[in-house]
């Protein structure tokens, strides 16, 4: 799973968003100390190091699961990125 740019100000939009988890490629976990600690104190954090898991976080419609797939055939491990930054951006309450 490959790292995505800008973690703090992604984490920093979705709590001031109301979010309280936030699923984080395992690359980018240091940067996590880059984060307010009371914004860090008041979101959960889900460290994950392969889209099969970010997939058991933040399962997709099956439509975009088979596209995501379709994806992962043709691109291979690129697609980590986007569904990481994906998520991130659009994690849940």
């Amino acid at each position: 799973m490959l790292p995505i740019g800008g973690l703090k100000q992604k984490v920093l939009a979705a709590h001031a968003a109301g979010l309280t988890e936030v699923i984080v490629p395992e690359r980018n976990q240091p940067d996590l100390d880059d984060v307010p600690s009371d914004v860090r104190d008041q979101m959960q954090f889900h460290i994950v190091g392969s889209v099969d898991r970010v997939l058991t976080l933040a399962p997709l419609e099956p439509a975009e699961l088979a596209m995501a797939r379709h994806r992962e055939r043709i691109v291979g491990r690129r697609i980590a990125t986007r569904l990481a930054t994906r998520v991130v951006v659009g994690a849940w309450r």
